[in-house]
């Protein structure tokens, strides 16, 4: 493969778009016309047009505006004029979603909606509208520990590719008890990501070789010992782990291999995984919830980056729940 310069990091050391395309070997400027890529997250974020003329300036990638249709933003109603308060702290995920998918797909549309708080009633009624607002893809970097009595209606949606981050707290949220919270891990995985009807990503950590080609991918798993640098105590790693309440779509139980997993009958995330450690995070520009540039990982940016992948490829393909298309490739030995 042509390296075309994507060997070179970005302004903070993290991953560029450049090497994001070539570690996993897509062209940014062959698909992705006619999607509309959602982004589902709380609070308003005042600065995000400028923030991502900043980041497209950079990078040099064809502005994303309201004035050229390419951006349009939203509360979880719809009104483009009524938005929610704005808050510095869902300001840096904001960006990294909305920088993350027009980076893979610059072709596509981004619809941003902002739920009014990041209540699990606010954000479904989010998912809902974007939907309702013609959404082919809907992105969700957000989740808690699985719950009776959830949203699980506004995550499905036959037809359009809904990706939902697995959380950064290990598998069954084991990092909790790492992080002095004062509790056990929850032992079950995150909503809305394990709701069957998702497809729910999780995390790596990618290694690249010299040309910015992928070198090395493994899970990303930070817990104890740090992989990097001594001196950082980093306790976070991948999400995901057996439903306690939802049953496995056929399309996971029917794999050979499917008992390996311990799941029995339960959903198991994940579906899929793509970069998330922070270590080798993505560099975004945030001058509202942070100082400008800088790299940001979890699976926040794997969630984006899945959904902006599907929108490159065409869409679901006409598959209800498109995390389905995810296993038909497997073998009899994948889930060993």
């Amino acid at each position: 493969m042509q390296n075309n310069g994507a060997s070179e990091a970005g302004p903070e050391g993290g991953l560029t778009p450049a090497q994001l395309a070539s570690a996993y070997e897509y062209d940014p400027a062959e698909g992705g016309a006619g999607q509309t890529v959602a982004i589902v997250d709380a609070y308003d974020e005042p600065k995000i047009e400028a923030d991502l003329g900043k980041f497209d300036e950079n990078y040099k990638l064809a502005p994303c505006t309201i004035a050229n249709g390419c951006f349009k933003k939203v509360s979880q109603t719809g009104s483009t004029t009524s938005l929610p308060a704005a808050e510095p702290e869902w300001g840096v995920e904001i960006s990294l979603d909305v920088e993350t998918v027009h980076s893979v797909c610059p072709k596509c549309k981004i619809l941003l909606v902002e739920a009014n708080e990041p209540t699990d009633v606010d954000l479904a009624e989010g998912v809902n509208e974007a939907v309702k607002l013609g959404a082919t893809e809907v992105s969700n970097s957000y989740g808690g520990s699985e719950e009776a009595g959830g949203e699980e209606a506004a995550y499905k949606h036959p037809g359009v590719v809904i990706t939902a981050s697995a959380g950064d707290q290990g598998y069954y949220g084991w990092d909790y008890v790492f992080e002095g919270h004062g509790h056990a891990a929850p032992a079950r995985p995150e909503m809305p990501a394990s709701y069957p009807s998702v497809v729910a990503v999780g995390g790596t950590s990618l290694k690249l070789n010299e040309n910015g080609t992928r070198n090395s991918e493994t899970v990303w798993n930070d817990s104890g010992r740090p992989s990097h640098k001594e001196e950082f105590k980093q306790y976070n790693a991948t999400g995901g782990g057996c439903s306690t309440l939802l049953t496995a779509p056929s399309w996971q139980q029917n794999v050979p291999g499917w008992a390996n997993t311990a799941c029995g009958t339960k959903r198991l995330d994940n579906d899929i995984a793509a970069v998330a450690d922070p270590y080798t995070g993505f560099d975004i520009y945030d001058s509202y919830g942070g100082p400008g540039w800088e790299t940001i990982g979890g699976t926040s940016l794997s969630s984006p980056l899945t959904s902006a992948l599907y929108a490159l490829a065409g869409g679901s393909g006409g598959v209800s729940y498109p995390a389905a298309t995810l296993y038909s490739h497997l073998g009899p030995t994948s889930l060993n």
